[in-house]
């Protein structure tokens, strides 16, 4: 059988013996409203999950914090959805000096405007504040609490400030969260080094060489799993407004949005990728070939 995947902006080739390959995993099909991205954002934001509409939340006057993922999830369609979300806040009367779009680096390095502009789109960039989270930026942190885990939660002081802040990002499979997006985008996103690396050590069974939880896992996104419930713990304390979240195939294309209640309407989209990724094999296979594309 031969193979191609991605690896970064390139394919791999490669070849393997037929007898030797187990399967190989493909999404499942599943049932799904067709339409443009554009008409998949609206239709989202129109019937928000468990929430009022995103303009009914926000009111003239207020200072608005736009949270979007940083140039490694470029793929999840930052550019396409940030410039409708902004269009909303604008119809409901909130100015583009009142809104900053803060980058949620978590621990990652900061960006370039090149970078910015890839992210939010030029016209937006063009208008509106847009900064990178720097978790190692003491000055720029406010603890808003600590988790019943024990895990100071410092958050990026704009952020906080704000009168509102919404969650943007995607939702997949997260090897430690269980699922990407959502709560994910307070810790690490917008988290201090410290918050972070607090959490993180919950991935780890107590105590030298324990080894690592096995609830700690993909697909796992309840109270079984610390990681995840330490995260939602700590965004919950920064009180999110709304959030918008999207879902892609594999190709990157934009299947279906959620909006609404910064936890339900990511519960409902973790249940789609479930059905749509939760691919099963007959046993376990000795080796696995994968890429993150």
């Amino acid at each position: 059988m031969k193979f191609s995947q991605q690896c970064g902006t390139r394919d791999l080739e490669f070849e393997y013996p037929d007898k030797h390959v187990l399967g190989v995993l493909e999404s499942n099909p599943v049932e799904l409203p067709g339409g443009t991205p554009e008409e998949l954002i609206r239709r989202a934001l129109d019937e928000p999950v468990g929430s009022p509409k995103l303009g009914e939340i926000v009111n003239p006057g207020e200072t608005v914090a736009v949270i979007v993922p940083d140039i490694t999830r470029a793929w999840q369609s930052i550019d396409v959805y940030t410039p409708v979300i902004i269009e909303e806040l604008e119809k409901a009367g909130i100015r583009d000096e009142d809104i900053t779009i803060i980058s949620a680096t978590g621990t990652h390095r900061r960006q370039s405007e090149e970078e910015h502009r890839k992210l939010v789109s030029d016209a937006v960039y063009d208008r509106i504040k847009v900064v990178d989270h720097v978790c190692t930026d003491a000055d720029m942190h406010v603890q808003i609490g600590t988790t019943s885990r024990g895990t100071p939660v410092l958050i990026d002081r704009r952020a906080a400030e704000a009168d509102r802040i919404i969650l943007t990002g995607a939702v997949v499979y997260h090897f430690l969260a269980g699922f990407g997006g959502g709560r994910k985008m307070i810790l690490p996103g917008i988290s201090a080094r410290e918050t972070i690396m607090k959490n993180h050590s919950l991935a780890l069974n107590p105590g030298m060489g324990s080894g690592s939880n096995p609830k700690v896992r993909s697909g796992n996104m309840n109270d079984t799993n610390p990681f995840h419930a330490d995260m939602l713990e700590a965004a919950k304390m920064a009180h999110p407004d709304f959030l918008f979240n999207v879902v892609a195939d594999s190709d990157f294309n934009i299947i279906k949005c959620f909006a609404g209640d910064f936890e339900k309407a990511h519960t409902e989209g973790a249940e789609l990728v479930d059905r749509k990724d939760g691919v099963r094999l007959p046993c376990r296979s000795d080796v696995t070939i994968a890429t993150a594309g």
